[in-house]
């Protein structure tokens, strides 16, 4: 029953199972510290500015523009990842999935700072 259990959480994390097609596919995993080379810098630095403009949004509506960002940008990395999955290339697909998580837990932090001004907001 363990294994059936963890087989489900698996296929339902869409991290997890992009990891584990990439995995199954002879590629290394992705891990949360997984770093980015030279020829990612500019993904780097707009993970950073968007980091950036998300702690230091004064307003509430640009925290929500920093938020949209993350989104749209979320959304294209997903597109990429499954045109890299599609046509077999599993070595771009891995580099997809890491930078969807890093976007992914962006978007999160971004939210959850939105929720956390909101709740102070009503206080």
């Amino acid at each position: 029953m363990k294994v059936v259990n963890r087989a489900y959480l698996t296929l339902k994390s869409d991290f997890d199972r992009g990891n584990l097609l990439i995995r199954l596919n002879g590629q290394p995993g992705i891990t949360d510290d997984c770093q980015f080379g030279r020829d990612e810098q500019s993904f780097v630095q707009l993970m950073f500015d968007l980091t950036e403009r998300i702690f230091e949004a004064e307003d509430p509506s640009d925290l929500l523009d920093a938020s949209r960002d993350l989104q749209e940008l979320c959304a294209r990395l997903s597109a990429d990842l499954e045109a890299c999955f599609a046509s077999g290339d599993f070595e771009s697909a891995r580099l997809a999935l890491a930078k969807l998580n890093v976007c992914s837990k962006k978007l999160q932090a971004a939210q959850a700072e939105l929720e956390r001004r909101t709740a102070e907001g009503r206080e």
